[in-house]
């Protein structure tokens, strides 16, 4: 179980033949807009007291680079319709997977009750996920890394290591 040490959600958008163009998203070439995540957990003896789950890390096996849609852009506290982690239309058959991780492992004793909102707020209107699939892990390798006044920051994607080192990030 993971009562007390929640390290990682990972979210799942599914490709299915049953959507538009076989892609995981229901828009007409199988694309999304993933707006926001909102994560709330409470502990299952008193569901009332409820705390928002504050995310520190976003990465996902693809996104799409044009408009600029990258995984942290579900996490970063702005719907505007503008902005949002996004795969791409034309991905047919292809599931897409993201992986958040909490700023600290979440839990209480006894068990959570996980209150996950998944927003579809694009100015592109039929852009939501059609089908999703949700996991919670308790593995400590996925916990987001204090350094104290560093961190990491990026992918910084250039064509070879000449253009990364000549461009300013």
């Amino acid at each position: 179980t993971f009562q007390t040490a929640v390290t990682a959600l990972r979210i799942e958008a599914l490709a299915d033949d049953s959507l538009t163009d076989k892609g995981p998203g229901r828009a007409a070439n199988g694309n999304f807009v993933l707006s926001e995540v909102e994560v709330e957990a409470a502990p299952l003896s008193d569901p009332s007291q409820a705390v928002p789950v504050r995310f520190v890390a976003a990465v996902a096996d693809h996104y799409q680079k044009e408009g600029d849609y990258l995984p942290s852009k579900a996490i970063d506290g702005v719907v505007d319709g503008t902005n949002g982690w996004a795969v791409e239309g034309n991905n047919r058959h292809e599931s897409r997977t993201l992986i958040l991780a909490p700023a600290t492992p979440v839990g209480f004793d006894g068990g959570t009750v996980w209150r996950i909102k998944l927003r579809h707020e694009s100015q592109f209107g039929q852009h939501a996920i059609g089908r999703v699939r949700l996991a919670v892990t308790g593995d400590p390798t996925l916990a987001a890394t204090v350094l104290g006044p560093w961190h990491s920051v990026g992918p910084f994607t250039a064509a070879d290591g000449d253009a990364a080192y000549a461009t300013a990030f």
